[in-house]
């Protein structure tokens, strides 16, 4: 937490949350975390003064409630990175430029292998970069329509970026099997 909250804060964020938090269970599929409202009340107490009345006949210690995040664990590489996710069990993100970008430059240079009678070598050449390069990219434009749309509205998982899609991926040609790939089953 140290490395989280702004060194001002921490003085005060930490303690409070100490207090309040019970007891987090990771399991394999979910994190736990029991919250206790005890000494949150407490210190209402003693800033606001109320009747003593009011605190006598209820346990506060018993007042807890359990969080429960979704989590999935993800292999990035050589990395590996615990997802937590919302209910549908997909990462909300903005869209990607860079993988948008690549996704446009693919079904254009596909365009211009199958319409305009070009070659990879003549497009490396007209875009200055490698036809190995080109290679990689043209990939993309056999992605399946599903994840392309996924893609172009931020629904992707986190983990499929665009250096992964043209570096590390090789990718099948068949959709289901694409979809298995790149996580989107």
């Amino acid at each position: 937490l140290n490395n989280v909250i702004q060194p001002s804060y921490a003085s005060t964020v930490i303690p409070l949350l100490n207090s309040l938090i019970k007891r987090i269970t990771i399991c394999t599929n979910q994190i736990d975390i029991q919250l206790t409202f005890e000494s949150l009340i407490k210190q209402a107490a003693e800033n606001y003064p109320v009747s003593p009345q009011a605190f006598a006949n209820f346990d506060w210690g018993n007042l807890t409630n359990t969080l429960i995040l979704p989590i999935q664990i993800k292999r990035s590489g050589l990395a590996v990175r615990l997802m937590i996710e919302p209910a549908d069990h997909r990462i909300k993100r903005s869209t990607d430029p860079k993988l948008i970008k690549r996704l446009s430059k693919a079904n254009i240079w596909f365009d211009r292998l199958t319409q305009k009678n070009s070659s990879m070598q003549q497009i490396a050449k007209d875009e200055n970069v490698t036809q190995s390069y080109v290679s990689r990219i043209l990939r993309l434009a056999f992605l399946s329509p599903n994840i392309v749309k996924a893609i172009m509205t931020g629904k992707a998982p986190e983990t499929l970026t665009a250096y992964k899609l043209i570096h590390h991926i090789p990718l099948p040609i068949d959709w289901r099997e694409q979809h298995k790939l790149l996580g989107f089953d």
